[in-house]
């Protein structure tokens, strides 16, 4: 009597190695922890190491994006923001993207990764020993915008808006950190690491690991929010110079680990990814992309009906999520102002709660079988669920923000008279913006980001970096500079520093915004399940069908 055999027996013993669908039959069939990550014995060496660089960048990227809330609500001012997105983060980074085309294609992935970590390292170090310590030798006096503005001096002239931008150049050293810290989600996590995990991973194998990467960033996000409660918890038994030393190690601390990922990159190279695990089958074998320049790649954007939906929802994600950002920061800080508490470490303990959340429902989320509904219900079931929610979302921060400016009388004067004698309620505003915020966060690494990146492993190979470096290099970053935008220029009308008070206009906006993101996620899912029914590259549909001469 035969008795069934279970894949990993199977294994044709004619070969020295499985092939990749003996390899994915194996990871699939895991029992105990693996029937969650569903990862061959083979590959694991590769997945913990991938794992723990992807938790080491996500934990650096959240601490160092906390840390940059917290010097620029301290030492500029919430309508700041948008200038620092618009004017700073967005061109500098697609500066950046342009100038890595030329090594990337020269040299690869690999050694750029190693070089631009690097360059991380050494700010951090140098921002931790020498610029906080030297911060108000290096900048003028943090008042002298402030002074000129108080009493509503400039309010009467019209130029109210104009402080924000005045107060990025007075601390242009929170300017640096701010950009600094943007620059390294999105040129270190998103395109260089998912870019250098995509080029060593088959497609089958992307589809397992992705969701798993996702958990251990999660992991890192958690670590970051503990951080940041341990600092909230010890700031108030610590006098000035200790808590500046507290500000100072968390700039060293993420040069130092800077380091150790360029060690785990570098043992995972040498020991792992240097000797094969399987044999590689047609379309799984992965050959050095041809290089294809940015402008070449904005050229295909707007030539392809896939590229430029795949763009147009990174950017509409980036836009809301700078929209609604910016109203709740404005919000915590009018909530700091009530409470008597200072702003700093107020966004600082919002912040570390958010990310605690977020970590451990985005780590269920993806433990469970909500992670594989790709493969099981297709991509649209995923892909629907952040647009929605931001709809849903949307409609209530921005509705409140709405309804509480009028009641404190800082809005339109048809709804302060419509709002005449009712109670803000500020508590009420900043808790919906903090479910709203969370959501977008959960969302993205357990939905937005999965469906990308499995978009993206459908692409050709040949344009696939380039790909990766328009959609995550320049249109997340233009997506957020619109917001920055259409907040500052609504600003500059209203003659204002809250933002909020635009909120009417913003909520006419998110609707149309996110009634678009629905219509491209529909097509691309489309156009992404047929080519996994066909098991070849998604056809790129031009807009401007080529005729071929018989």
């Amino acid at each position: 009597m035969e008795t069934e055999t279970s894949p990993r027996d199977r294994i044709d013993p004619s070969n020295s190695l499985p092939t990749e669908a003996q390899i994915e039959a194996i990871a699939r069939s895991g029992t105990g922890i693996w029937s969650h990550f569903k990862v061959a014995p083979q590959e694991r060496p590769k997945f913990w190491f991938m794992c723990a660089i992807f938790l080491i960048i996500a934990y650096i990227y959240s601490v160092m994006r906390d840390m940059k809330d917290v010097l620029v609500t301290e030492r500029l001012d919430p309508a700041s923001l948008s200038y620092l997105k618009m004017l700073f983060v967005t061109p500098i980074s697609i500066l950046v993207v342009v100038l890595l085309q030329k090594p990337l294609s020269r040299y690869g992935v690999g050694p750029v990764f190693n070089a631009v970590v690097i360059v991380f390292g050494i700010y951090n170090v140098v921002y931790g020993l020498v610029v906080i310590p030297l911060q108000n030798t290096l900048e003028p006096s943090p008042f002298l915008f402030r002074d000129s503005f108080g009493d509503g001096k400039m309010a009467v002239r019209g130029l109210e808006a104009l402080l924000g931008v005045l107060l990025t150049l007075n601390s242009y050293t929170t300017t640096i950190a701010y950009v600094f810290a943007e620059l390294w989600g999105n040129v270190v996590l998103s395109l260089l690491f998912l870019n250098y995990s995509n080029m060593n991973c088959s497609y089958s194998q992307s589809m397992r690991f992705t969701p798993c990467l996702f958990i251990f960033s999660n992991v890192g996000l958690f670590f970051s929010g503990l951080t940041m409660l341990g600092i909230c918890f010890v700031h108030p038994y610590l006098g000035y110079i200790s808590n500046r030393w507290i500000l100072r190690s968390v700039f060293i601390g993420a040069g130092l680990l800077c380091l150790f990922i360029i060690y785990l990159k570098n043992r995972l190279e040498r020991t792992v990814l240097s000797v094969p695990i399987c044999i590689t089958e047609g379309s799984g074998v992965r050959k050095q992309k041809a290089h294809v320049s940015i402008l070449a790649g904005l050229k295909e954007l707007f030539g392809s009906k896939v590229l430029f939906n795949t763009s147009l929802i990174v950017f509409l994600y980036n836009l809301c999520t700078n929209m609604v950002e910016a109203s709740y920061k404005s919000c915590m800080r009018v909530c700091a102002d009530q409470k008597n508490k200072a702003v700093g470490i107020h966004v600082m303990g919002r912040q570390a709660v958010m990310q605690l959340v977020i970590a451990m429902i985005v780590i269920v989320l993806l433990l469970t079988p909500f992670s594989t509904i790709i493969q099981r219900k297709g991509i649209y079931s995923v892909a629907v669920v952040p647009p929605v929610f931001a709809l849903v979302a949307l409609v209530g921060v921005f509705g409140l923000a709405t309804y509480n400016t009028a009641a404190s009388k800082k809005s339109f004067e048809w709804l302060n008279t419509m709002f005449a004698g009712a109670s803000a309620h500020i508590s009420a505003e900043e808790f919906v913006g903090l479910i709203c915020v969370s959501g977008f966060k959960i969302l993205k690494y357990g939905a937005f980001d999965i469906c990308k990146e499995a978009i993206s492993m459908k692409i050709s190979a040949s344009i696939r970096s380039m790909f990766k470096s328009v959609v995550d290099g320049v249109c997340g970053k233009l997506g957020k500079s619109g917001g920055g935008l259409l907040t500052t220029l609504t600003n500059l009308v209203l003659n204002t520093n809250d933002i909020r008070t635009a909120a009417p206009f913003s909520l006419i906006l998110v609707v149309l915004f996110c009634l678009a993101w629905i219509k491209s996620v529909g097509y691309l899912s489309r156009k992404y399940e047929e080519s996994v029914k066909g098991n070849c590259d998604i056809d790129l549909d031009p807009f401007v069908v080529k005729k071929v001469k018989g």
